[in-house]
């Protein structure tokens, strides 16, 4: 890697929405812990998707999921960076380690999209949160889930619901 970037011809492909289905056929994964309220969640998102538009999304182990993953595939991904291999991988190689044991803390949650991170174009919907607030959280990403011609997705998002900590040293958060 060089800077400035000579050798780039052309911007990545990104695309804003995160696509989990087409013509009724799964094109994402989700990836959580291998148990925990987080692996919870992402079931319920899989029922979810499931239930309102027939197609099974295929759930993988944080610990055994590749960053290769994201390059065939759009990937929701369940608990911050401390929480799974995968998760700190992610963390590592995009700089997107802010979703952690620090954010969004204890009695907080993230939901926040990840557009664009390298040159397949595929994203990342990120659902992190103490497990107090995880039905919140999930609240959240369901609200973003939608039907577009053929195609199910999850539209951009970026919230943060600051935990007790940040809530302490941030309180002019909402300013």
């Amino acid at each position: 890697w060089a800077f400035p970037a000579m050798d780039v011809e052309k911007p990545l492909p990104i695309r804003a929405d995160l696509v989990l289905a087409q013509g009724g056929r799964p094109v994402a994964a989700v990836v959580a812990p291998g148990s925990g309220v987080c692996r919870q969640k992402a079931g319920e998102l899989i029922e979810a998707v499931r239930g309102r538009f027939g197609a099974a999304l295929d759930l993988q182990d944080g610990d055994r999921a590749g960053l290769a993953l994201l390059q065939s595939q759009d990937v929701v991904l369940f608990g911050g960076s401390h929480e799974g291999r995968f998760a700190m991988d992610l963390a590592l190689r995009y700089q997107a380690g802010f979703v952690d044991a620090t954010t969004p803390g204890e009695d907080g949650w993230v939901v926040t999209t990840h557009a664009g991170m390298d040159g397949s174009g595929h994203n990342v919907l990120r659902v992190a949160s103490s497990p107090s607030c995880a039905g919140e959280a999930m609240g959240c990403a369901l609200e973003r889930l939608e039907a577009e011609g053929d195609r199910v997705l999850i539209r951009p998002v970026h919230r943060i619901r600051q935990g007790r900590e940040m809530r302490e040293h941030f309180p002019s958060w909402e300013a």
